[in-house]
């Protein structure tokens, strides 16, 4: 559970530094609230992936659930950019 929890760490920090590089327009944003949001969209895809009947068989790298990772966090960044009021329009 603890390896669970610290592997979707380590993977929303990354995916939350990707989301950045391919969002490369004007972020307001620090680098530690990038990190975060990776954070949060790599539990959300977790708790979702979770209630489905996705299970990486293969024991591989899920491809899958860093794929939607990483779209929920280019999706979540303008967004918690437009509740806090920091976004350039």
């Amino acid at each position: 559970m603890l390896a669970s929890i610290l592997g979707s760490l380590i993977v929303g920090a990354v995916v939350g530094i990707l989301a950045r590089l391919i969002r490369h327009d004007e972020n307001n944003l620090s680098m530690l609230e990038t990190v975060l949001i990776g954070i949060v969209s790599s539990f959300i895809v977790g708790l979702i992936l979770g209630l489905t009947t996705y299970k990486n068989s293969n024991g591989g790298i899920p491809w899958i659930a860093w794929g939607l990772s990483l779209v929920a966090a280019i999706i979540l960044i303008p967004v918690y950019e437009q509740v806090r009021g920091r976004s350039k329009a």
